[in-house]
């Protein structure tokens, strides 16, 4: 995968000019992210991500409600399979939660891989030594970046969070006439830490560009581990479970940092798994954050540490 990047030549990116300050050095990094061909093809994937998933969590919160308040023992779908709260506002929150952080999954994934093009992108162009050169404290280079790809996150979330309250909340008052719920709280906290989120996946990229600086490595092995990883790892769980049979292992599938990122911005726990004796819920949305967060620091520390030590070429 490859990108443009605007021409950086030793005259053009003087030291008194990157090393000022660092607001400069991040502005100049917010420059190479806005000049790259790849913002607007994920712009575009992410809403189509968007679009689709609002389909989905729409009619799963048509079909849910209904099972509310015109119960039905043959419902489509399980109660039990969808959150602890049967009453109608407690559900309507549920699922008012889910709307508005529509396309999350498909989302953090493309943070992730352009926070890594942040980093890769310097050395695919060969920009790196100029960079360096420019600004001799790499430290402050890294934390430029940080900043830039948070600051992408956060335009990210934003239009896409637009797109999902709009819509959803169109959908809940005009189409199953209930309250858009977006005066609750736990449906508010939903929408933030779904900011934090985004946030913290696109540290996670710098980290993954930091470790890997090849840029097609970076973008496959991040796919790779986002959508494959994640999966094994849960099914590791369920293999240890089957053999343990203590609701905890399935619990502990909250380690994966994407079922963390679920978890956190769920308005209550989720079903992880459904046993003879009843659901296993998922642990509460805090759990979730704090191993998200976790995850944020060390991917923070050890890109920093890696181009601190690393030689540029």
């Amino acid at each position: 995968m490859t990108s443009t990047l605007p021409t950086v030549t030793a005259s053009s990116a003087t030291p008194a000019g990157l090393t000022s300050g660092r607001p400069r050095l991040l502005r100049a990094e917010l420059l190479k992210a806005r000049t790259t061909n790849i913002w607007w093809i994920f712009g575009l994937l992410a809403l189509a991500a968007v679009a689709a998933s609002l389909v989905v969590n729409c009619w799963l919160a048509s079909v849910d409600i209904e099972n509310v308040q015109n119960p039905d023992p043959n419902a489509e779908i399980p109660s039990e399979l969808l959150g602890p709260s049967t009453d109608l506002a407690g559900v309507v929150a549920r699922n008012a939660a889910n709307i508005y952080t529509s396309g999350q999954f498909f989302g953090l994934m493309l943070i992730m891989l352009f926070g890594a093009l942040l980093i890769t992108n310097e050395y695919f162009h060969q920009t790196a030594t100029t960079t360096f050169l420019a600004t001799p404290q790499r430290t402050r280079v890294i934390l430029a970046k940080l900043g830039a790809a948070a600051v992408v996150a956060v335009v990210g979330w934003a239009v896409i969070t637009v797109v999902s309250v709009a819509v959803g909340s169109v959908f809940l008052s005009r189409f199953l006439s209930v309250s858009t719920a977006l005066d609750v709280w736990a449906v508010q906290r939903s929408i933030l830490m779904n900011l934090l989120a985004y946030v913290v996946w696109a540290v996670l990229g710098i980290g993954l560009g930091a470790l890997l600086r090849n840029q097609l490595a970076a973008t496959l092995t991040g796919a790779g581990l986002y959508f494959l990883g994640s999966q094994a790892v849960q099914l590791v769980f369920v293999v240890i479970y089957i053999v343990i049979e203590h609701p905890l292992v399935i619990k502990s599938m909250v380690l994966a940092p994407s079922v963390a990122s679920q978890v956190m911005i769920s308005a209550e726990p989720t079903t992880f798994w459904l046993t003879q004796d009843g659901p296993i819920m998922g642990p509460q949305w805090w759990v979730g954050l704090i191993v998200l967060l976790a995850y944020g620091v060390v991917a923070g520390v050890v890109g920093t540490l890696l181009i601190r030590r690393r030689d540029i070429a």
